[in-house]
C-alpha cells in the first residue's frame, strides 16, 4: 500500500485521502494488537480498508510495472530515512 501512496502522489491528490485513512486504520489495528494481543480492525477501520484497497487496486491496475517498481523503491527510501530522489539530504 505504501507504493500505491507514492503513485497516488503523482496521479491525483484525491487518491491520497482513502489511502491515508486506510493507513490510519492499520495503525489502530496494530494498537489493538498491543492492547489485546490480537489483531482486529474497528468498524470504521474495516470500511476504510475496503475503500483504501479499492483505490490501491485501481492504481496498481493502471500503472506499469516500472512505475510500481519505482514507487516501491521510493517507499523503501522514505522508510529508511533517505531523502527522495532529487532532494538534498537534510543538514
Amino acid at each position: 500500500m505504501n507504493a500505491a501512496v507514492i503513485r497516488a502522489e503523482s496521479i491525483d491528490e484525491l487518491c491520497l485521502a482513502p489511502l491515508q485513512t486506510a493507513a490510519d486504520a492499520q495503525h489502530r489495528c496494530d494498537a489493538i494488537r498491543v492492547r489485546h494481543g490480537r489483531y482486529g480492525f474497528d468498524g470504521p477501520g474495516l470500511h476504510a480498508m475496503a475503500a483504501g484497497l479499492e483505490v490501491c487496486e485501481e492504481i496498481i491496475r493502471g500503472s506499469s510495472s516500472k512505475q510500481m517498481f519505482d514507487a516501491f523503491a521510493e517507499s523503501l527510501a522514505r522508510a529508511c530515512c533517505r531523502p527522495p530522489a532529487g532532494e538534498a539530504p537534510a543538514a
